[in-house]
């Protein structure tokens, strides 16, 4: 089965707790890095390979939808989804014009997460 690496851009410390520790238990998972927001990924990672970004929508400072745009000029390869509480269709529209590789509701994070990892192994 193949790895792959993920990091997590949200400023939510709960939300990415509980994703950090779920995805560090999964086989599928190589490495999980994780950034509180776009500035602090910009500190750490800019120069790390990713297979997959997953970015808060709402942050404060600059926004998921900022942070979309900003990780696709520098590093296209890499697959970015947008992570919100929001089930709205509108947000997931919003997401999808910027060229948000998909979008993840937070209350079926693993789910989707399980629904990415067999659509990409």
């Amino acid at each position: 089965m193949e790895s792959f690496k993920f990091h997590i851009i949200d400023d939510n410390p709960i939300f990415l707790d509980k994703a950090v520790t779920y995805l560090n238990s999964h086989k599928a998972v190589k490495s999980i890095g994780w950034s509180l927001s776009l500035n602090d990924f910009k500190e750490k990672n800019l120069n790390n390979e990713f297979d997959f970004i997953l970015v808060d929508y709402s942050m404060p400072v600059q926004n998921g939808i900022e942070a979309l745009k900003f990780i696709k000029e520098r590093i296209n390869s890499t697959k970015v989804f947008i992570l919100s509480i929001n089930k709205e269709n509108l947000y997931k529209t919003d997401a999808e014009n910027a060229g948000a590789d998909g979008y993840i509701c937070k209350d079926n994070f693993v789910d989707e997460i399980e629904y990415i990892l067999k659509g990409n192994s």
